[in-house]
């Protein structure tokens, strides 16, 4: 099946954040939920989406990997109570 291919000019942010066009989150069904890749090839920024009925494993933090990231990201508590449990658990 031959997919359109969909070009979006994007500006990250202040802090390097970027939006993915919805036509392209709709394209890939790209929800709040999903995960998603980033890596660097060459001189490309490859972003790929991930999915554990791909049979893709998660990394499993540390808790002072979980507490650096904590320390680095200022978020609310209870948000960051929530990631420690995900990470802890190897679901993110």
């Amino acid at each position: 099946m031959a997919r359109d291919t969909t070009i979006k000019i994007v500006r990250p942010l202040q802090k390097g954040q970027i939006t993915i066009p919805i036509a392209i989150r709709r394209a890939l069904n790209i929800t709040e939920s999903s995960l998603l890749e980033i890596a660097l090839r060459d001189d490309k920024i490859v972003i790929s989406k991930l999915g554990v009925e791909q049979g893709q494993a998660f990394r499993v933090y540390s808790d002072e990997e979980i507490a650096e990231f904590l320390a680095e990201d200022k978020i609310a508590p209870e948000t960051a109570q929530r990631v420690r449990e995900l990470m802890g658990a190897g679901l993110v």
